[in-house]
């Protein structure tokens, strides 16, 4: 997962560079890149989201405390 996120991270700097480089050189950008960017960012949250839900639903199958479990329902 560290991994993941670096990358994705690294990914949207550059992206991000390449944006404001478009910008300073030849006074407009590319949408695609925001797009592109956007679509990174989305990506990076559902899968950092779905393995903190996994987690948390296999810690929530270890502890049966009826308190703890409770303040959801």
């Amino acid at each position: 997962m560290h991994k993941v996120v670096k990358l994705s991270q690294y990914a949207l700097a550059a992206i991000l560079l390449t944006v404001i480089l478009q910008l300073l050189l030849t006074m407009h950008y590319s949408t695609y890149l925001l797009i592109f960017s956007i679509w990174i960012s989305y990506s990076l949250t559902i899968l950092m989201l779905g393995s903190f839900a996994i987690v948390f639903l296999s810690w929530c199958k270890v502890n049966r405390n009826i308190i703890v479990n409770s303040s959801g329902k």
